[in-house]
């Protein structure tokens, strides 16, 4: 019996093959704007923490393509190197979103719980924000949070991550659409291409499909 769990783990090892994506994140140059009784970190274009109320903590987001049959995905962070500034004034909080720039929306006031907290914020490196399928590959979007902030007493902590994604995947295949034309799938390809950070994983599959 033991011989026969033995070569059933053999085999679904042989089938399911542990893959990872190395990458790093960071932000290498801090912006800080005085806002009166707040600074933003970053400039108006950089993406931040969408909770309205909270300090609007950077976000950098990474897209990565994994197979279309990726399963157990999990990611890992781990800090490379780690810069402390102290800042004079809180973070400005993150607004709710308004259609024109010329729009009246009310300020909204801080959350106390976080801004009157010595807990660092965000309590995350990272989240997931969508696993789907764009153009015949599937793409996960990771929003990675290099900087942390201590509200109570105004230091960041601005961190180069380590960062280790890995799956299963019996296949490998990372691009299917099997009625596209050959143009359409060039397309998506450069598109897809144009989009993750591991876009080696693509040319990769794409070039064992020229030779095959």
């Amino acid at each position: 019996m033991k011989k026969i769990f033995s070569l059933l783990y053999l085999f679904i090892c042989s089938v399911l093959c542990f893959s990872q994506i190395h990458d790093t994140v960071s932000i290498h140059d801090v912006e800080i704007k005085d806002m009166g009784e707040y600074v933003q970190i970053g400039d108006e274009h950089i993406l931040v923490s969408d909770s309205v109320g909270n300090p609007s903590v950077p976000a950098v987001e990474v897209c990565y393509a994994v197979p279309l049959d990726a399963e157990n995905v999990t990611i890992e962070t781990s800090i490379i190197s780690s810069d402390t500034l102290v800042l004079t004034k809180p973070i400005y909080p993150v607004q709710p979103p308004r259609a024109h720039i010329e729009d009246s929306i009310p300020f909204f006031e801080p959350n106390s719980e976080i801004y009157e907290s010595s807990a660092l914020y965000p309590n995350v490196d990272f989240r997931i924000k969508s696993d789907e399928r764009i153009m015949g590959c599937r793409v996960i979007r990771v929003a990675y949070y290099p900087i942390i902030y201590n509200p109570q007493s105004q230091m960041i902590y601005n961190r180069n991550l380590n960062v280790n994604i890995g799956y299963t995947s019996a296949n490998g295949v990372y691009f299917n659409a099997p009625k596209a034309s050959e143009n359409r799938k060039r397309i998506a390809t450069q598109f897809i291409k144009g989009l993750v950070k591991n876009k080696h994983d693509i040319e990769r599959q794409t070039s064992s499909n020229s030779r095959a």
